[in-house]
């Protein structure tokens, strides 16, 4: 097998003690830290994988930028992310539609943007090879059936906003590959 030498960076102090109580391998495995500055030396990681979380991130741009920093040439790129739709409406419909629908669905307006943006994103952050395919019904159809069917209010409500959304067209959720490009 391979030799992986894998590292978590999480913002919440909360979750960080949470992974490392429930596996005593991950205490140094997992560390508080921002998705932005991750606390490794430039050209020194083989992959960077954010399943479910770099929408969050503040702004999701300057990670990209710190994942092309961090990876070698040719270094792996992968993410399960959220974009928004592009639209039929123009101007100020859509841009207020995207900061709803973002709003309702806890995704900060700065990383509400459509698959085409993200990919220039990732290229200007030196990737290539940039592949995305939509698995919203799988993952945002399966989200709200298991939403709604659960005991607590609040995740009822985040998964009709979501299954809202979804119906609507203005959210996708995406499985990214990129490719480091080569630096020389």
């Amino acid at each position: 097998g391979a030799n992986l030498n894998i590292l978590g960076v999480n913002a919440s102090a909360a979750e960080v003690a949470a992974a490392r109580r429930r596996d005593e391998h991950l205490s140094d495995a997992v560390v508080l830290g921002d998705a932005a500055e991750l606390p490794r030396p430039s050209e020194s990681v083989d992959a960077v994988v954010a399943v479910d979380s770099a929408y969050h991130f503040l702004p999701r741009r300057a990670f990209m930028a710190e994942a092309g920093r961090v990876l070698v040439d040719g270094g792996g790129f992968a993410a399960g992310d959220v974009v928004v739709a592009d639209g039929k409406m123009g101007g100020m419909l859509l841009r207020m539609r995207r900061r709803v629908v973002c709003m309702v669905v806890g995704i900060p307006y700065t990383n509400c943007y459509t698959a085409e943006v993200y990919k220039a994103h990732l290229e200007s952050a030196g990737f290539e090879d940039v592949v995305m395919v939509d698995h919203t019904e799988n993952v945002l159809g399966g989200f709200a059936v298991w939403a709604g069917k659960h005991p607590h209010w609040a995740v009822r409500i985040a998964g009709t906003a979501i299954a809202m959304a979804r119906d609507a067209a203005a959210l996708r959720f995406v499985i990214v590959g990129a490719r480091r490009r080569s630096r020389g």
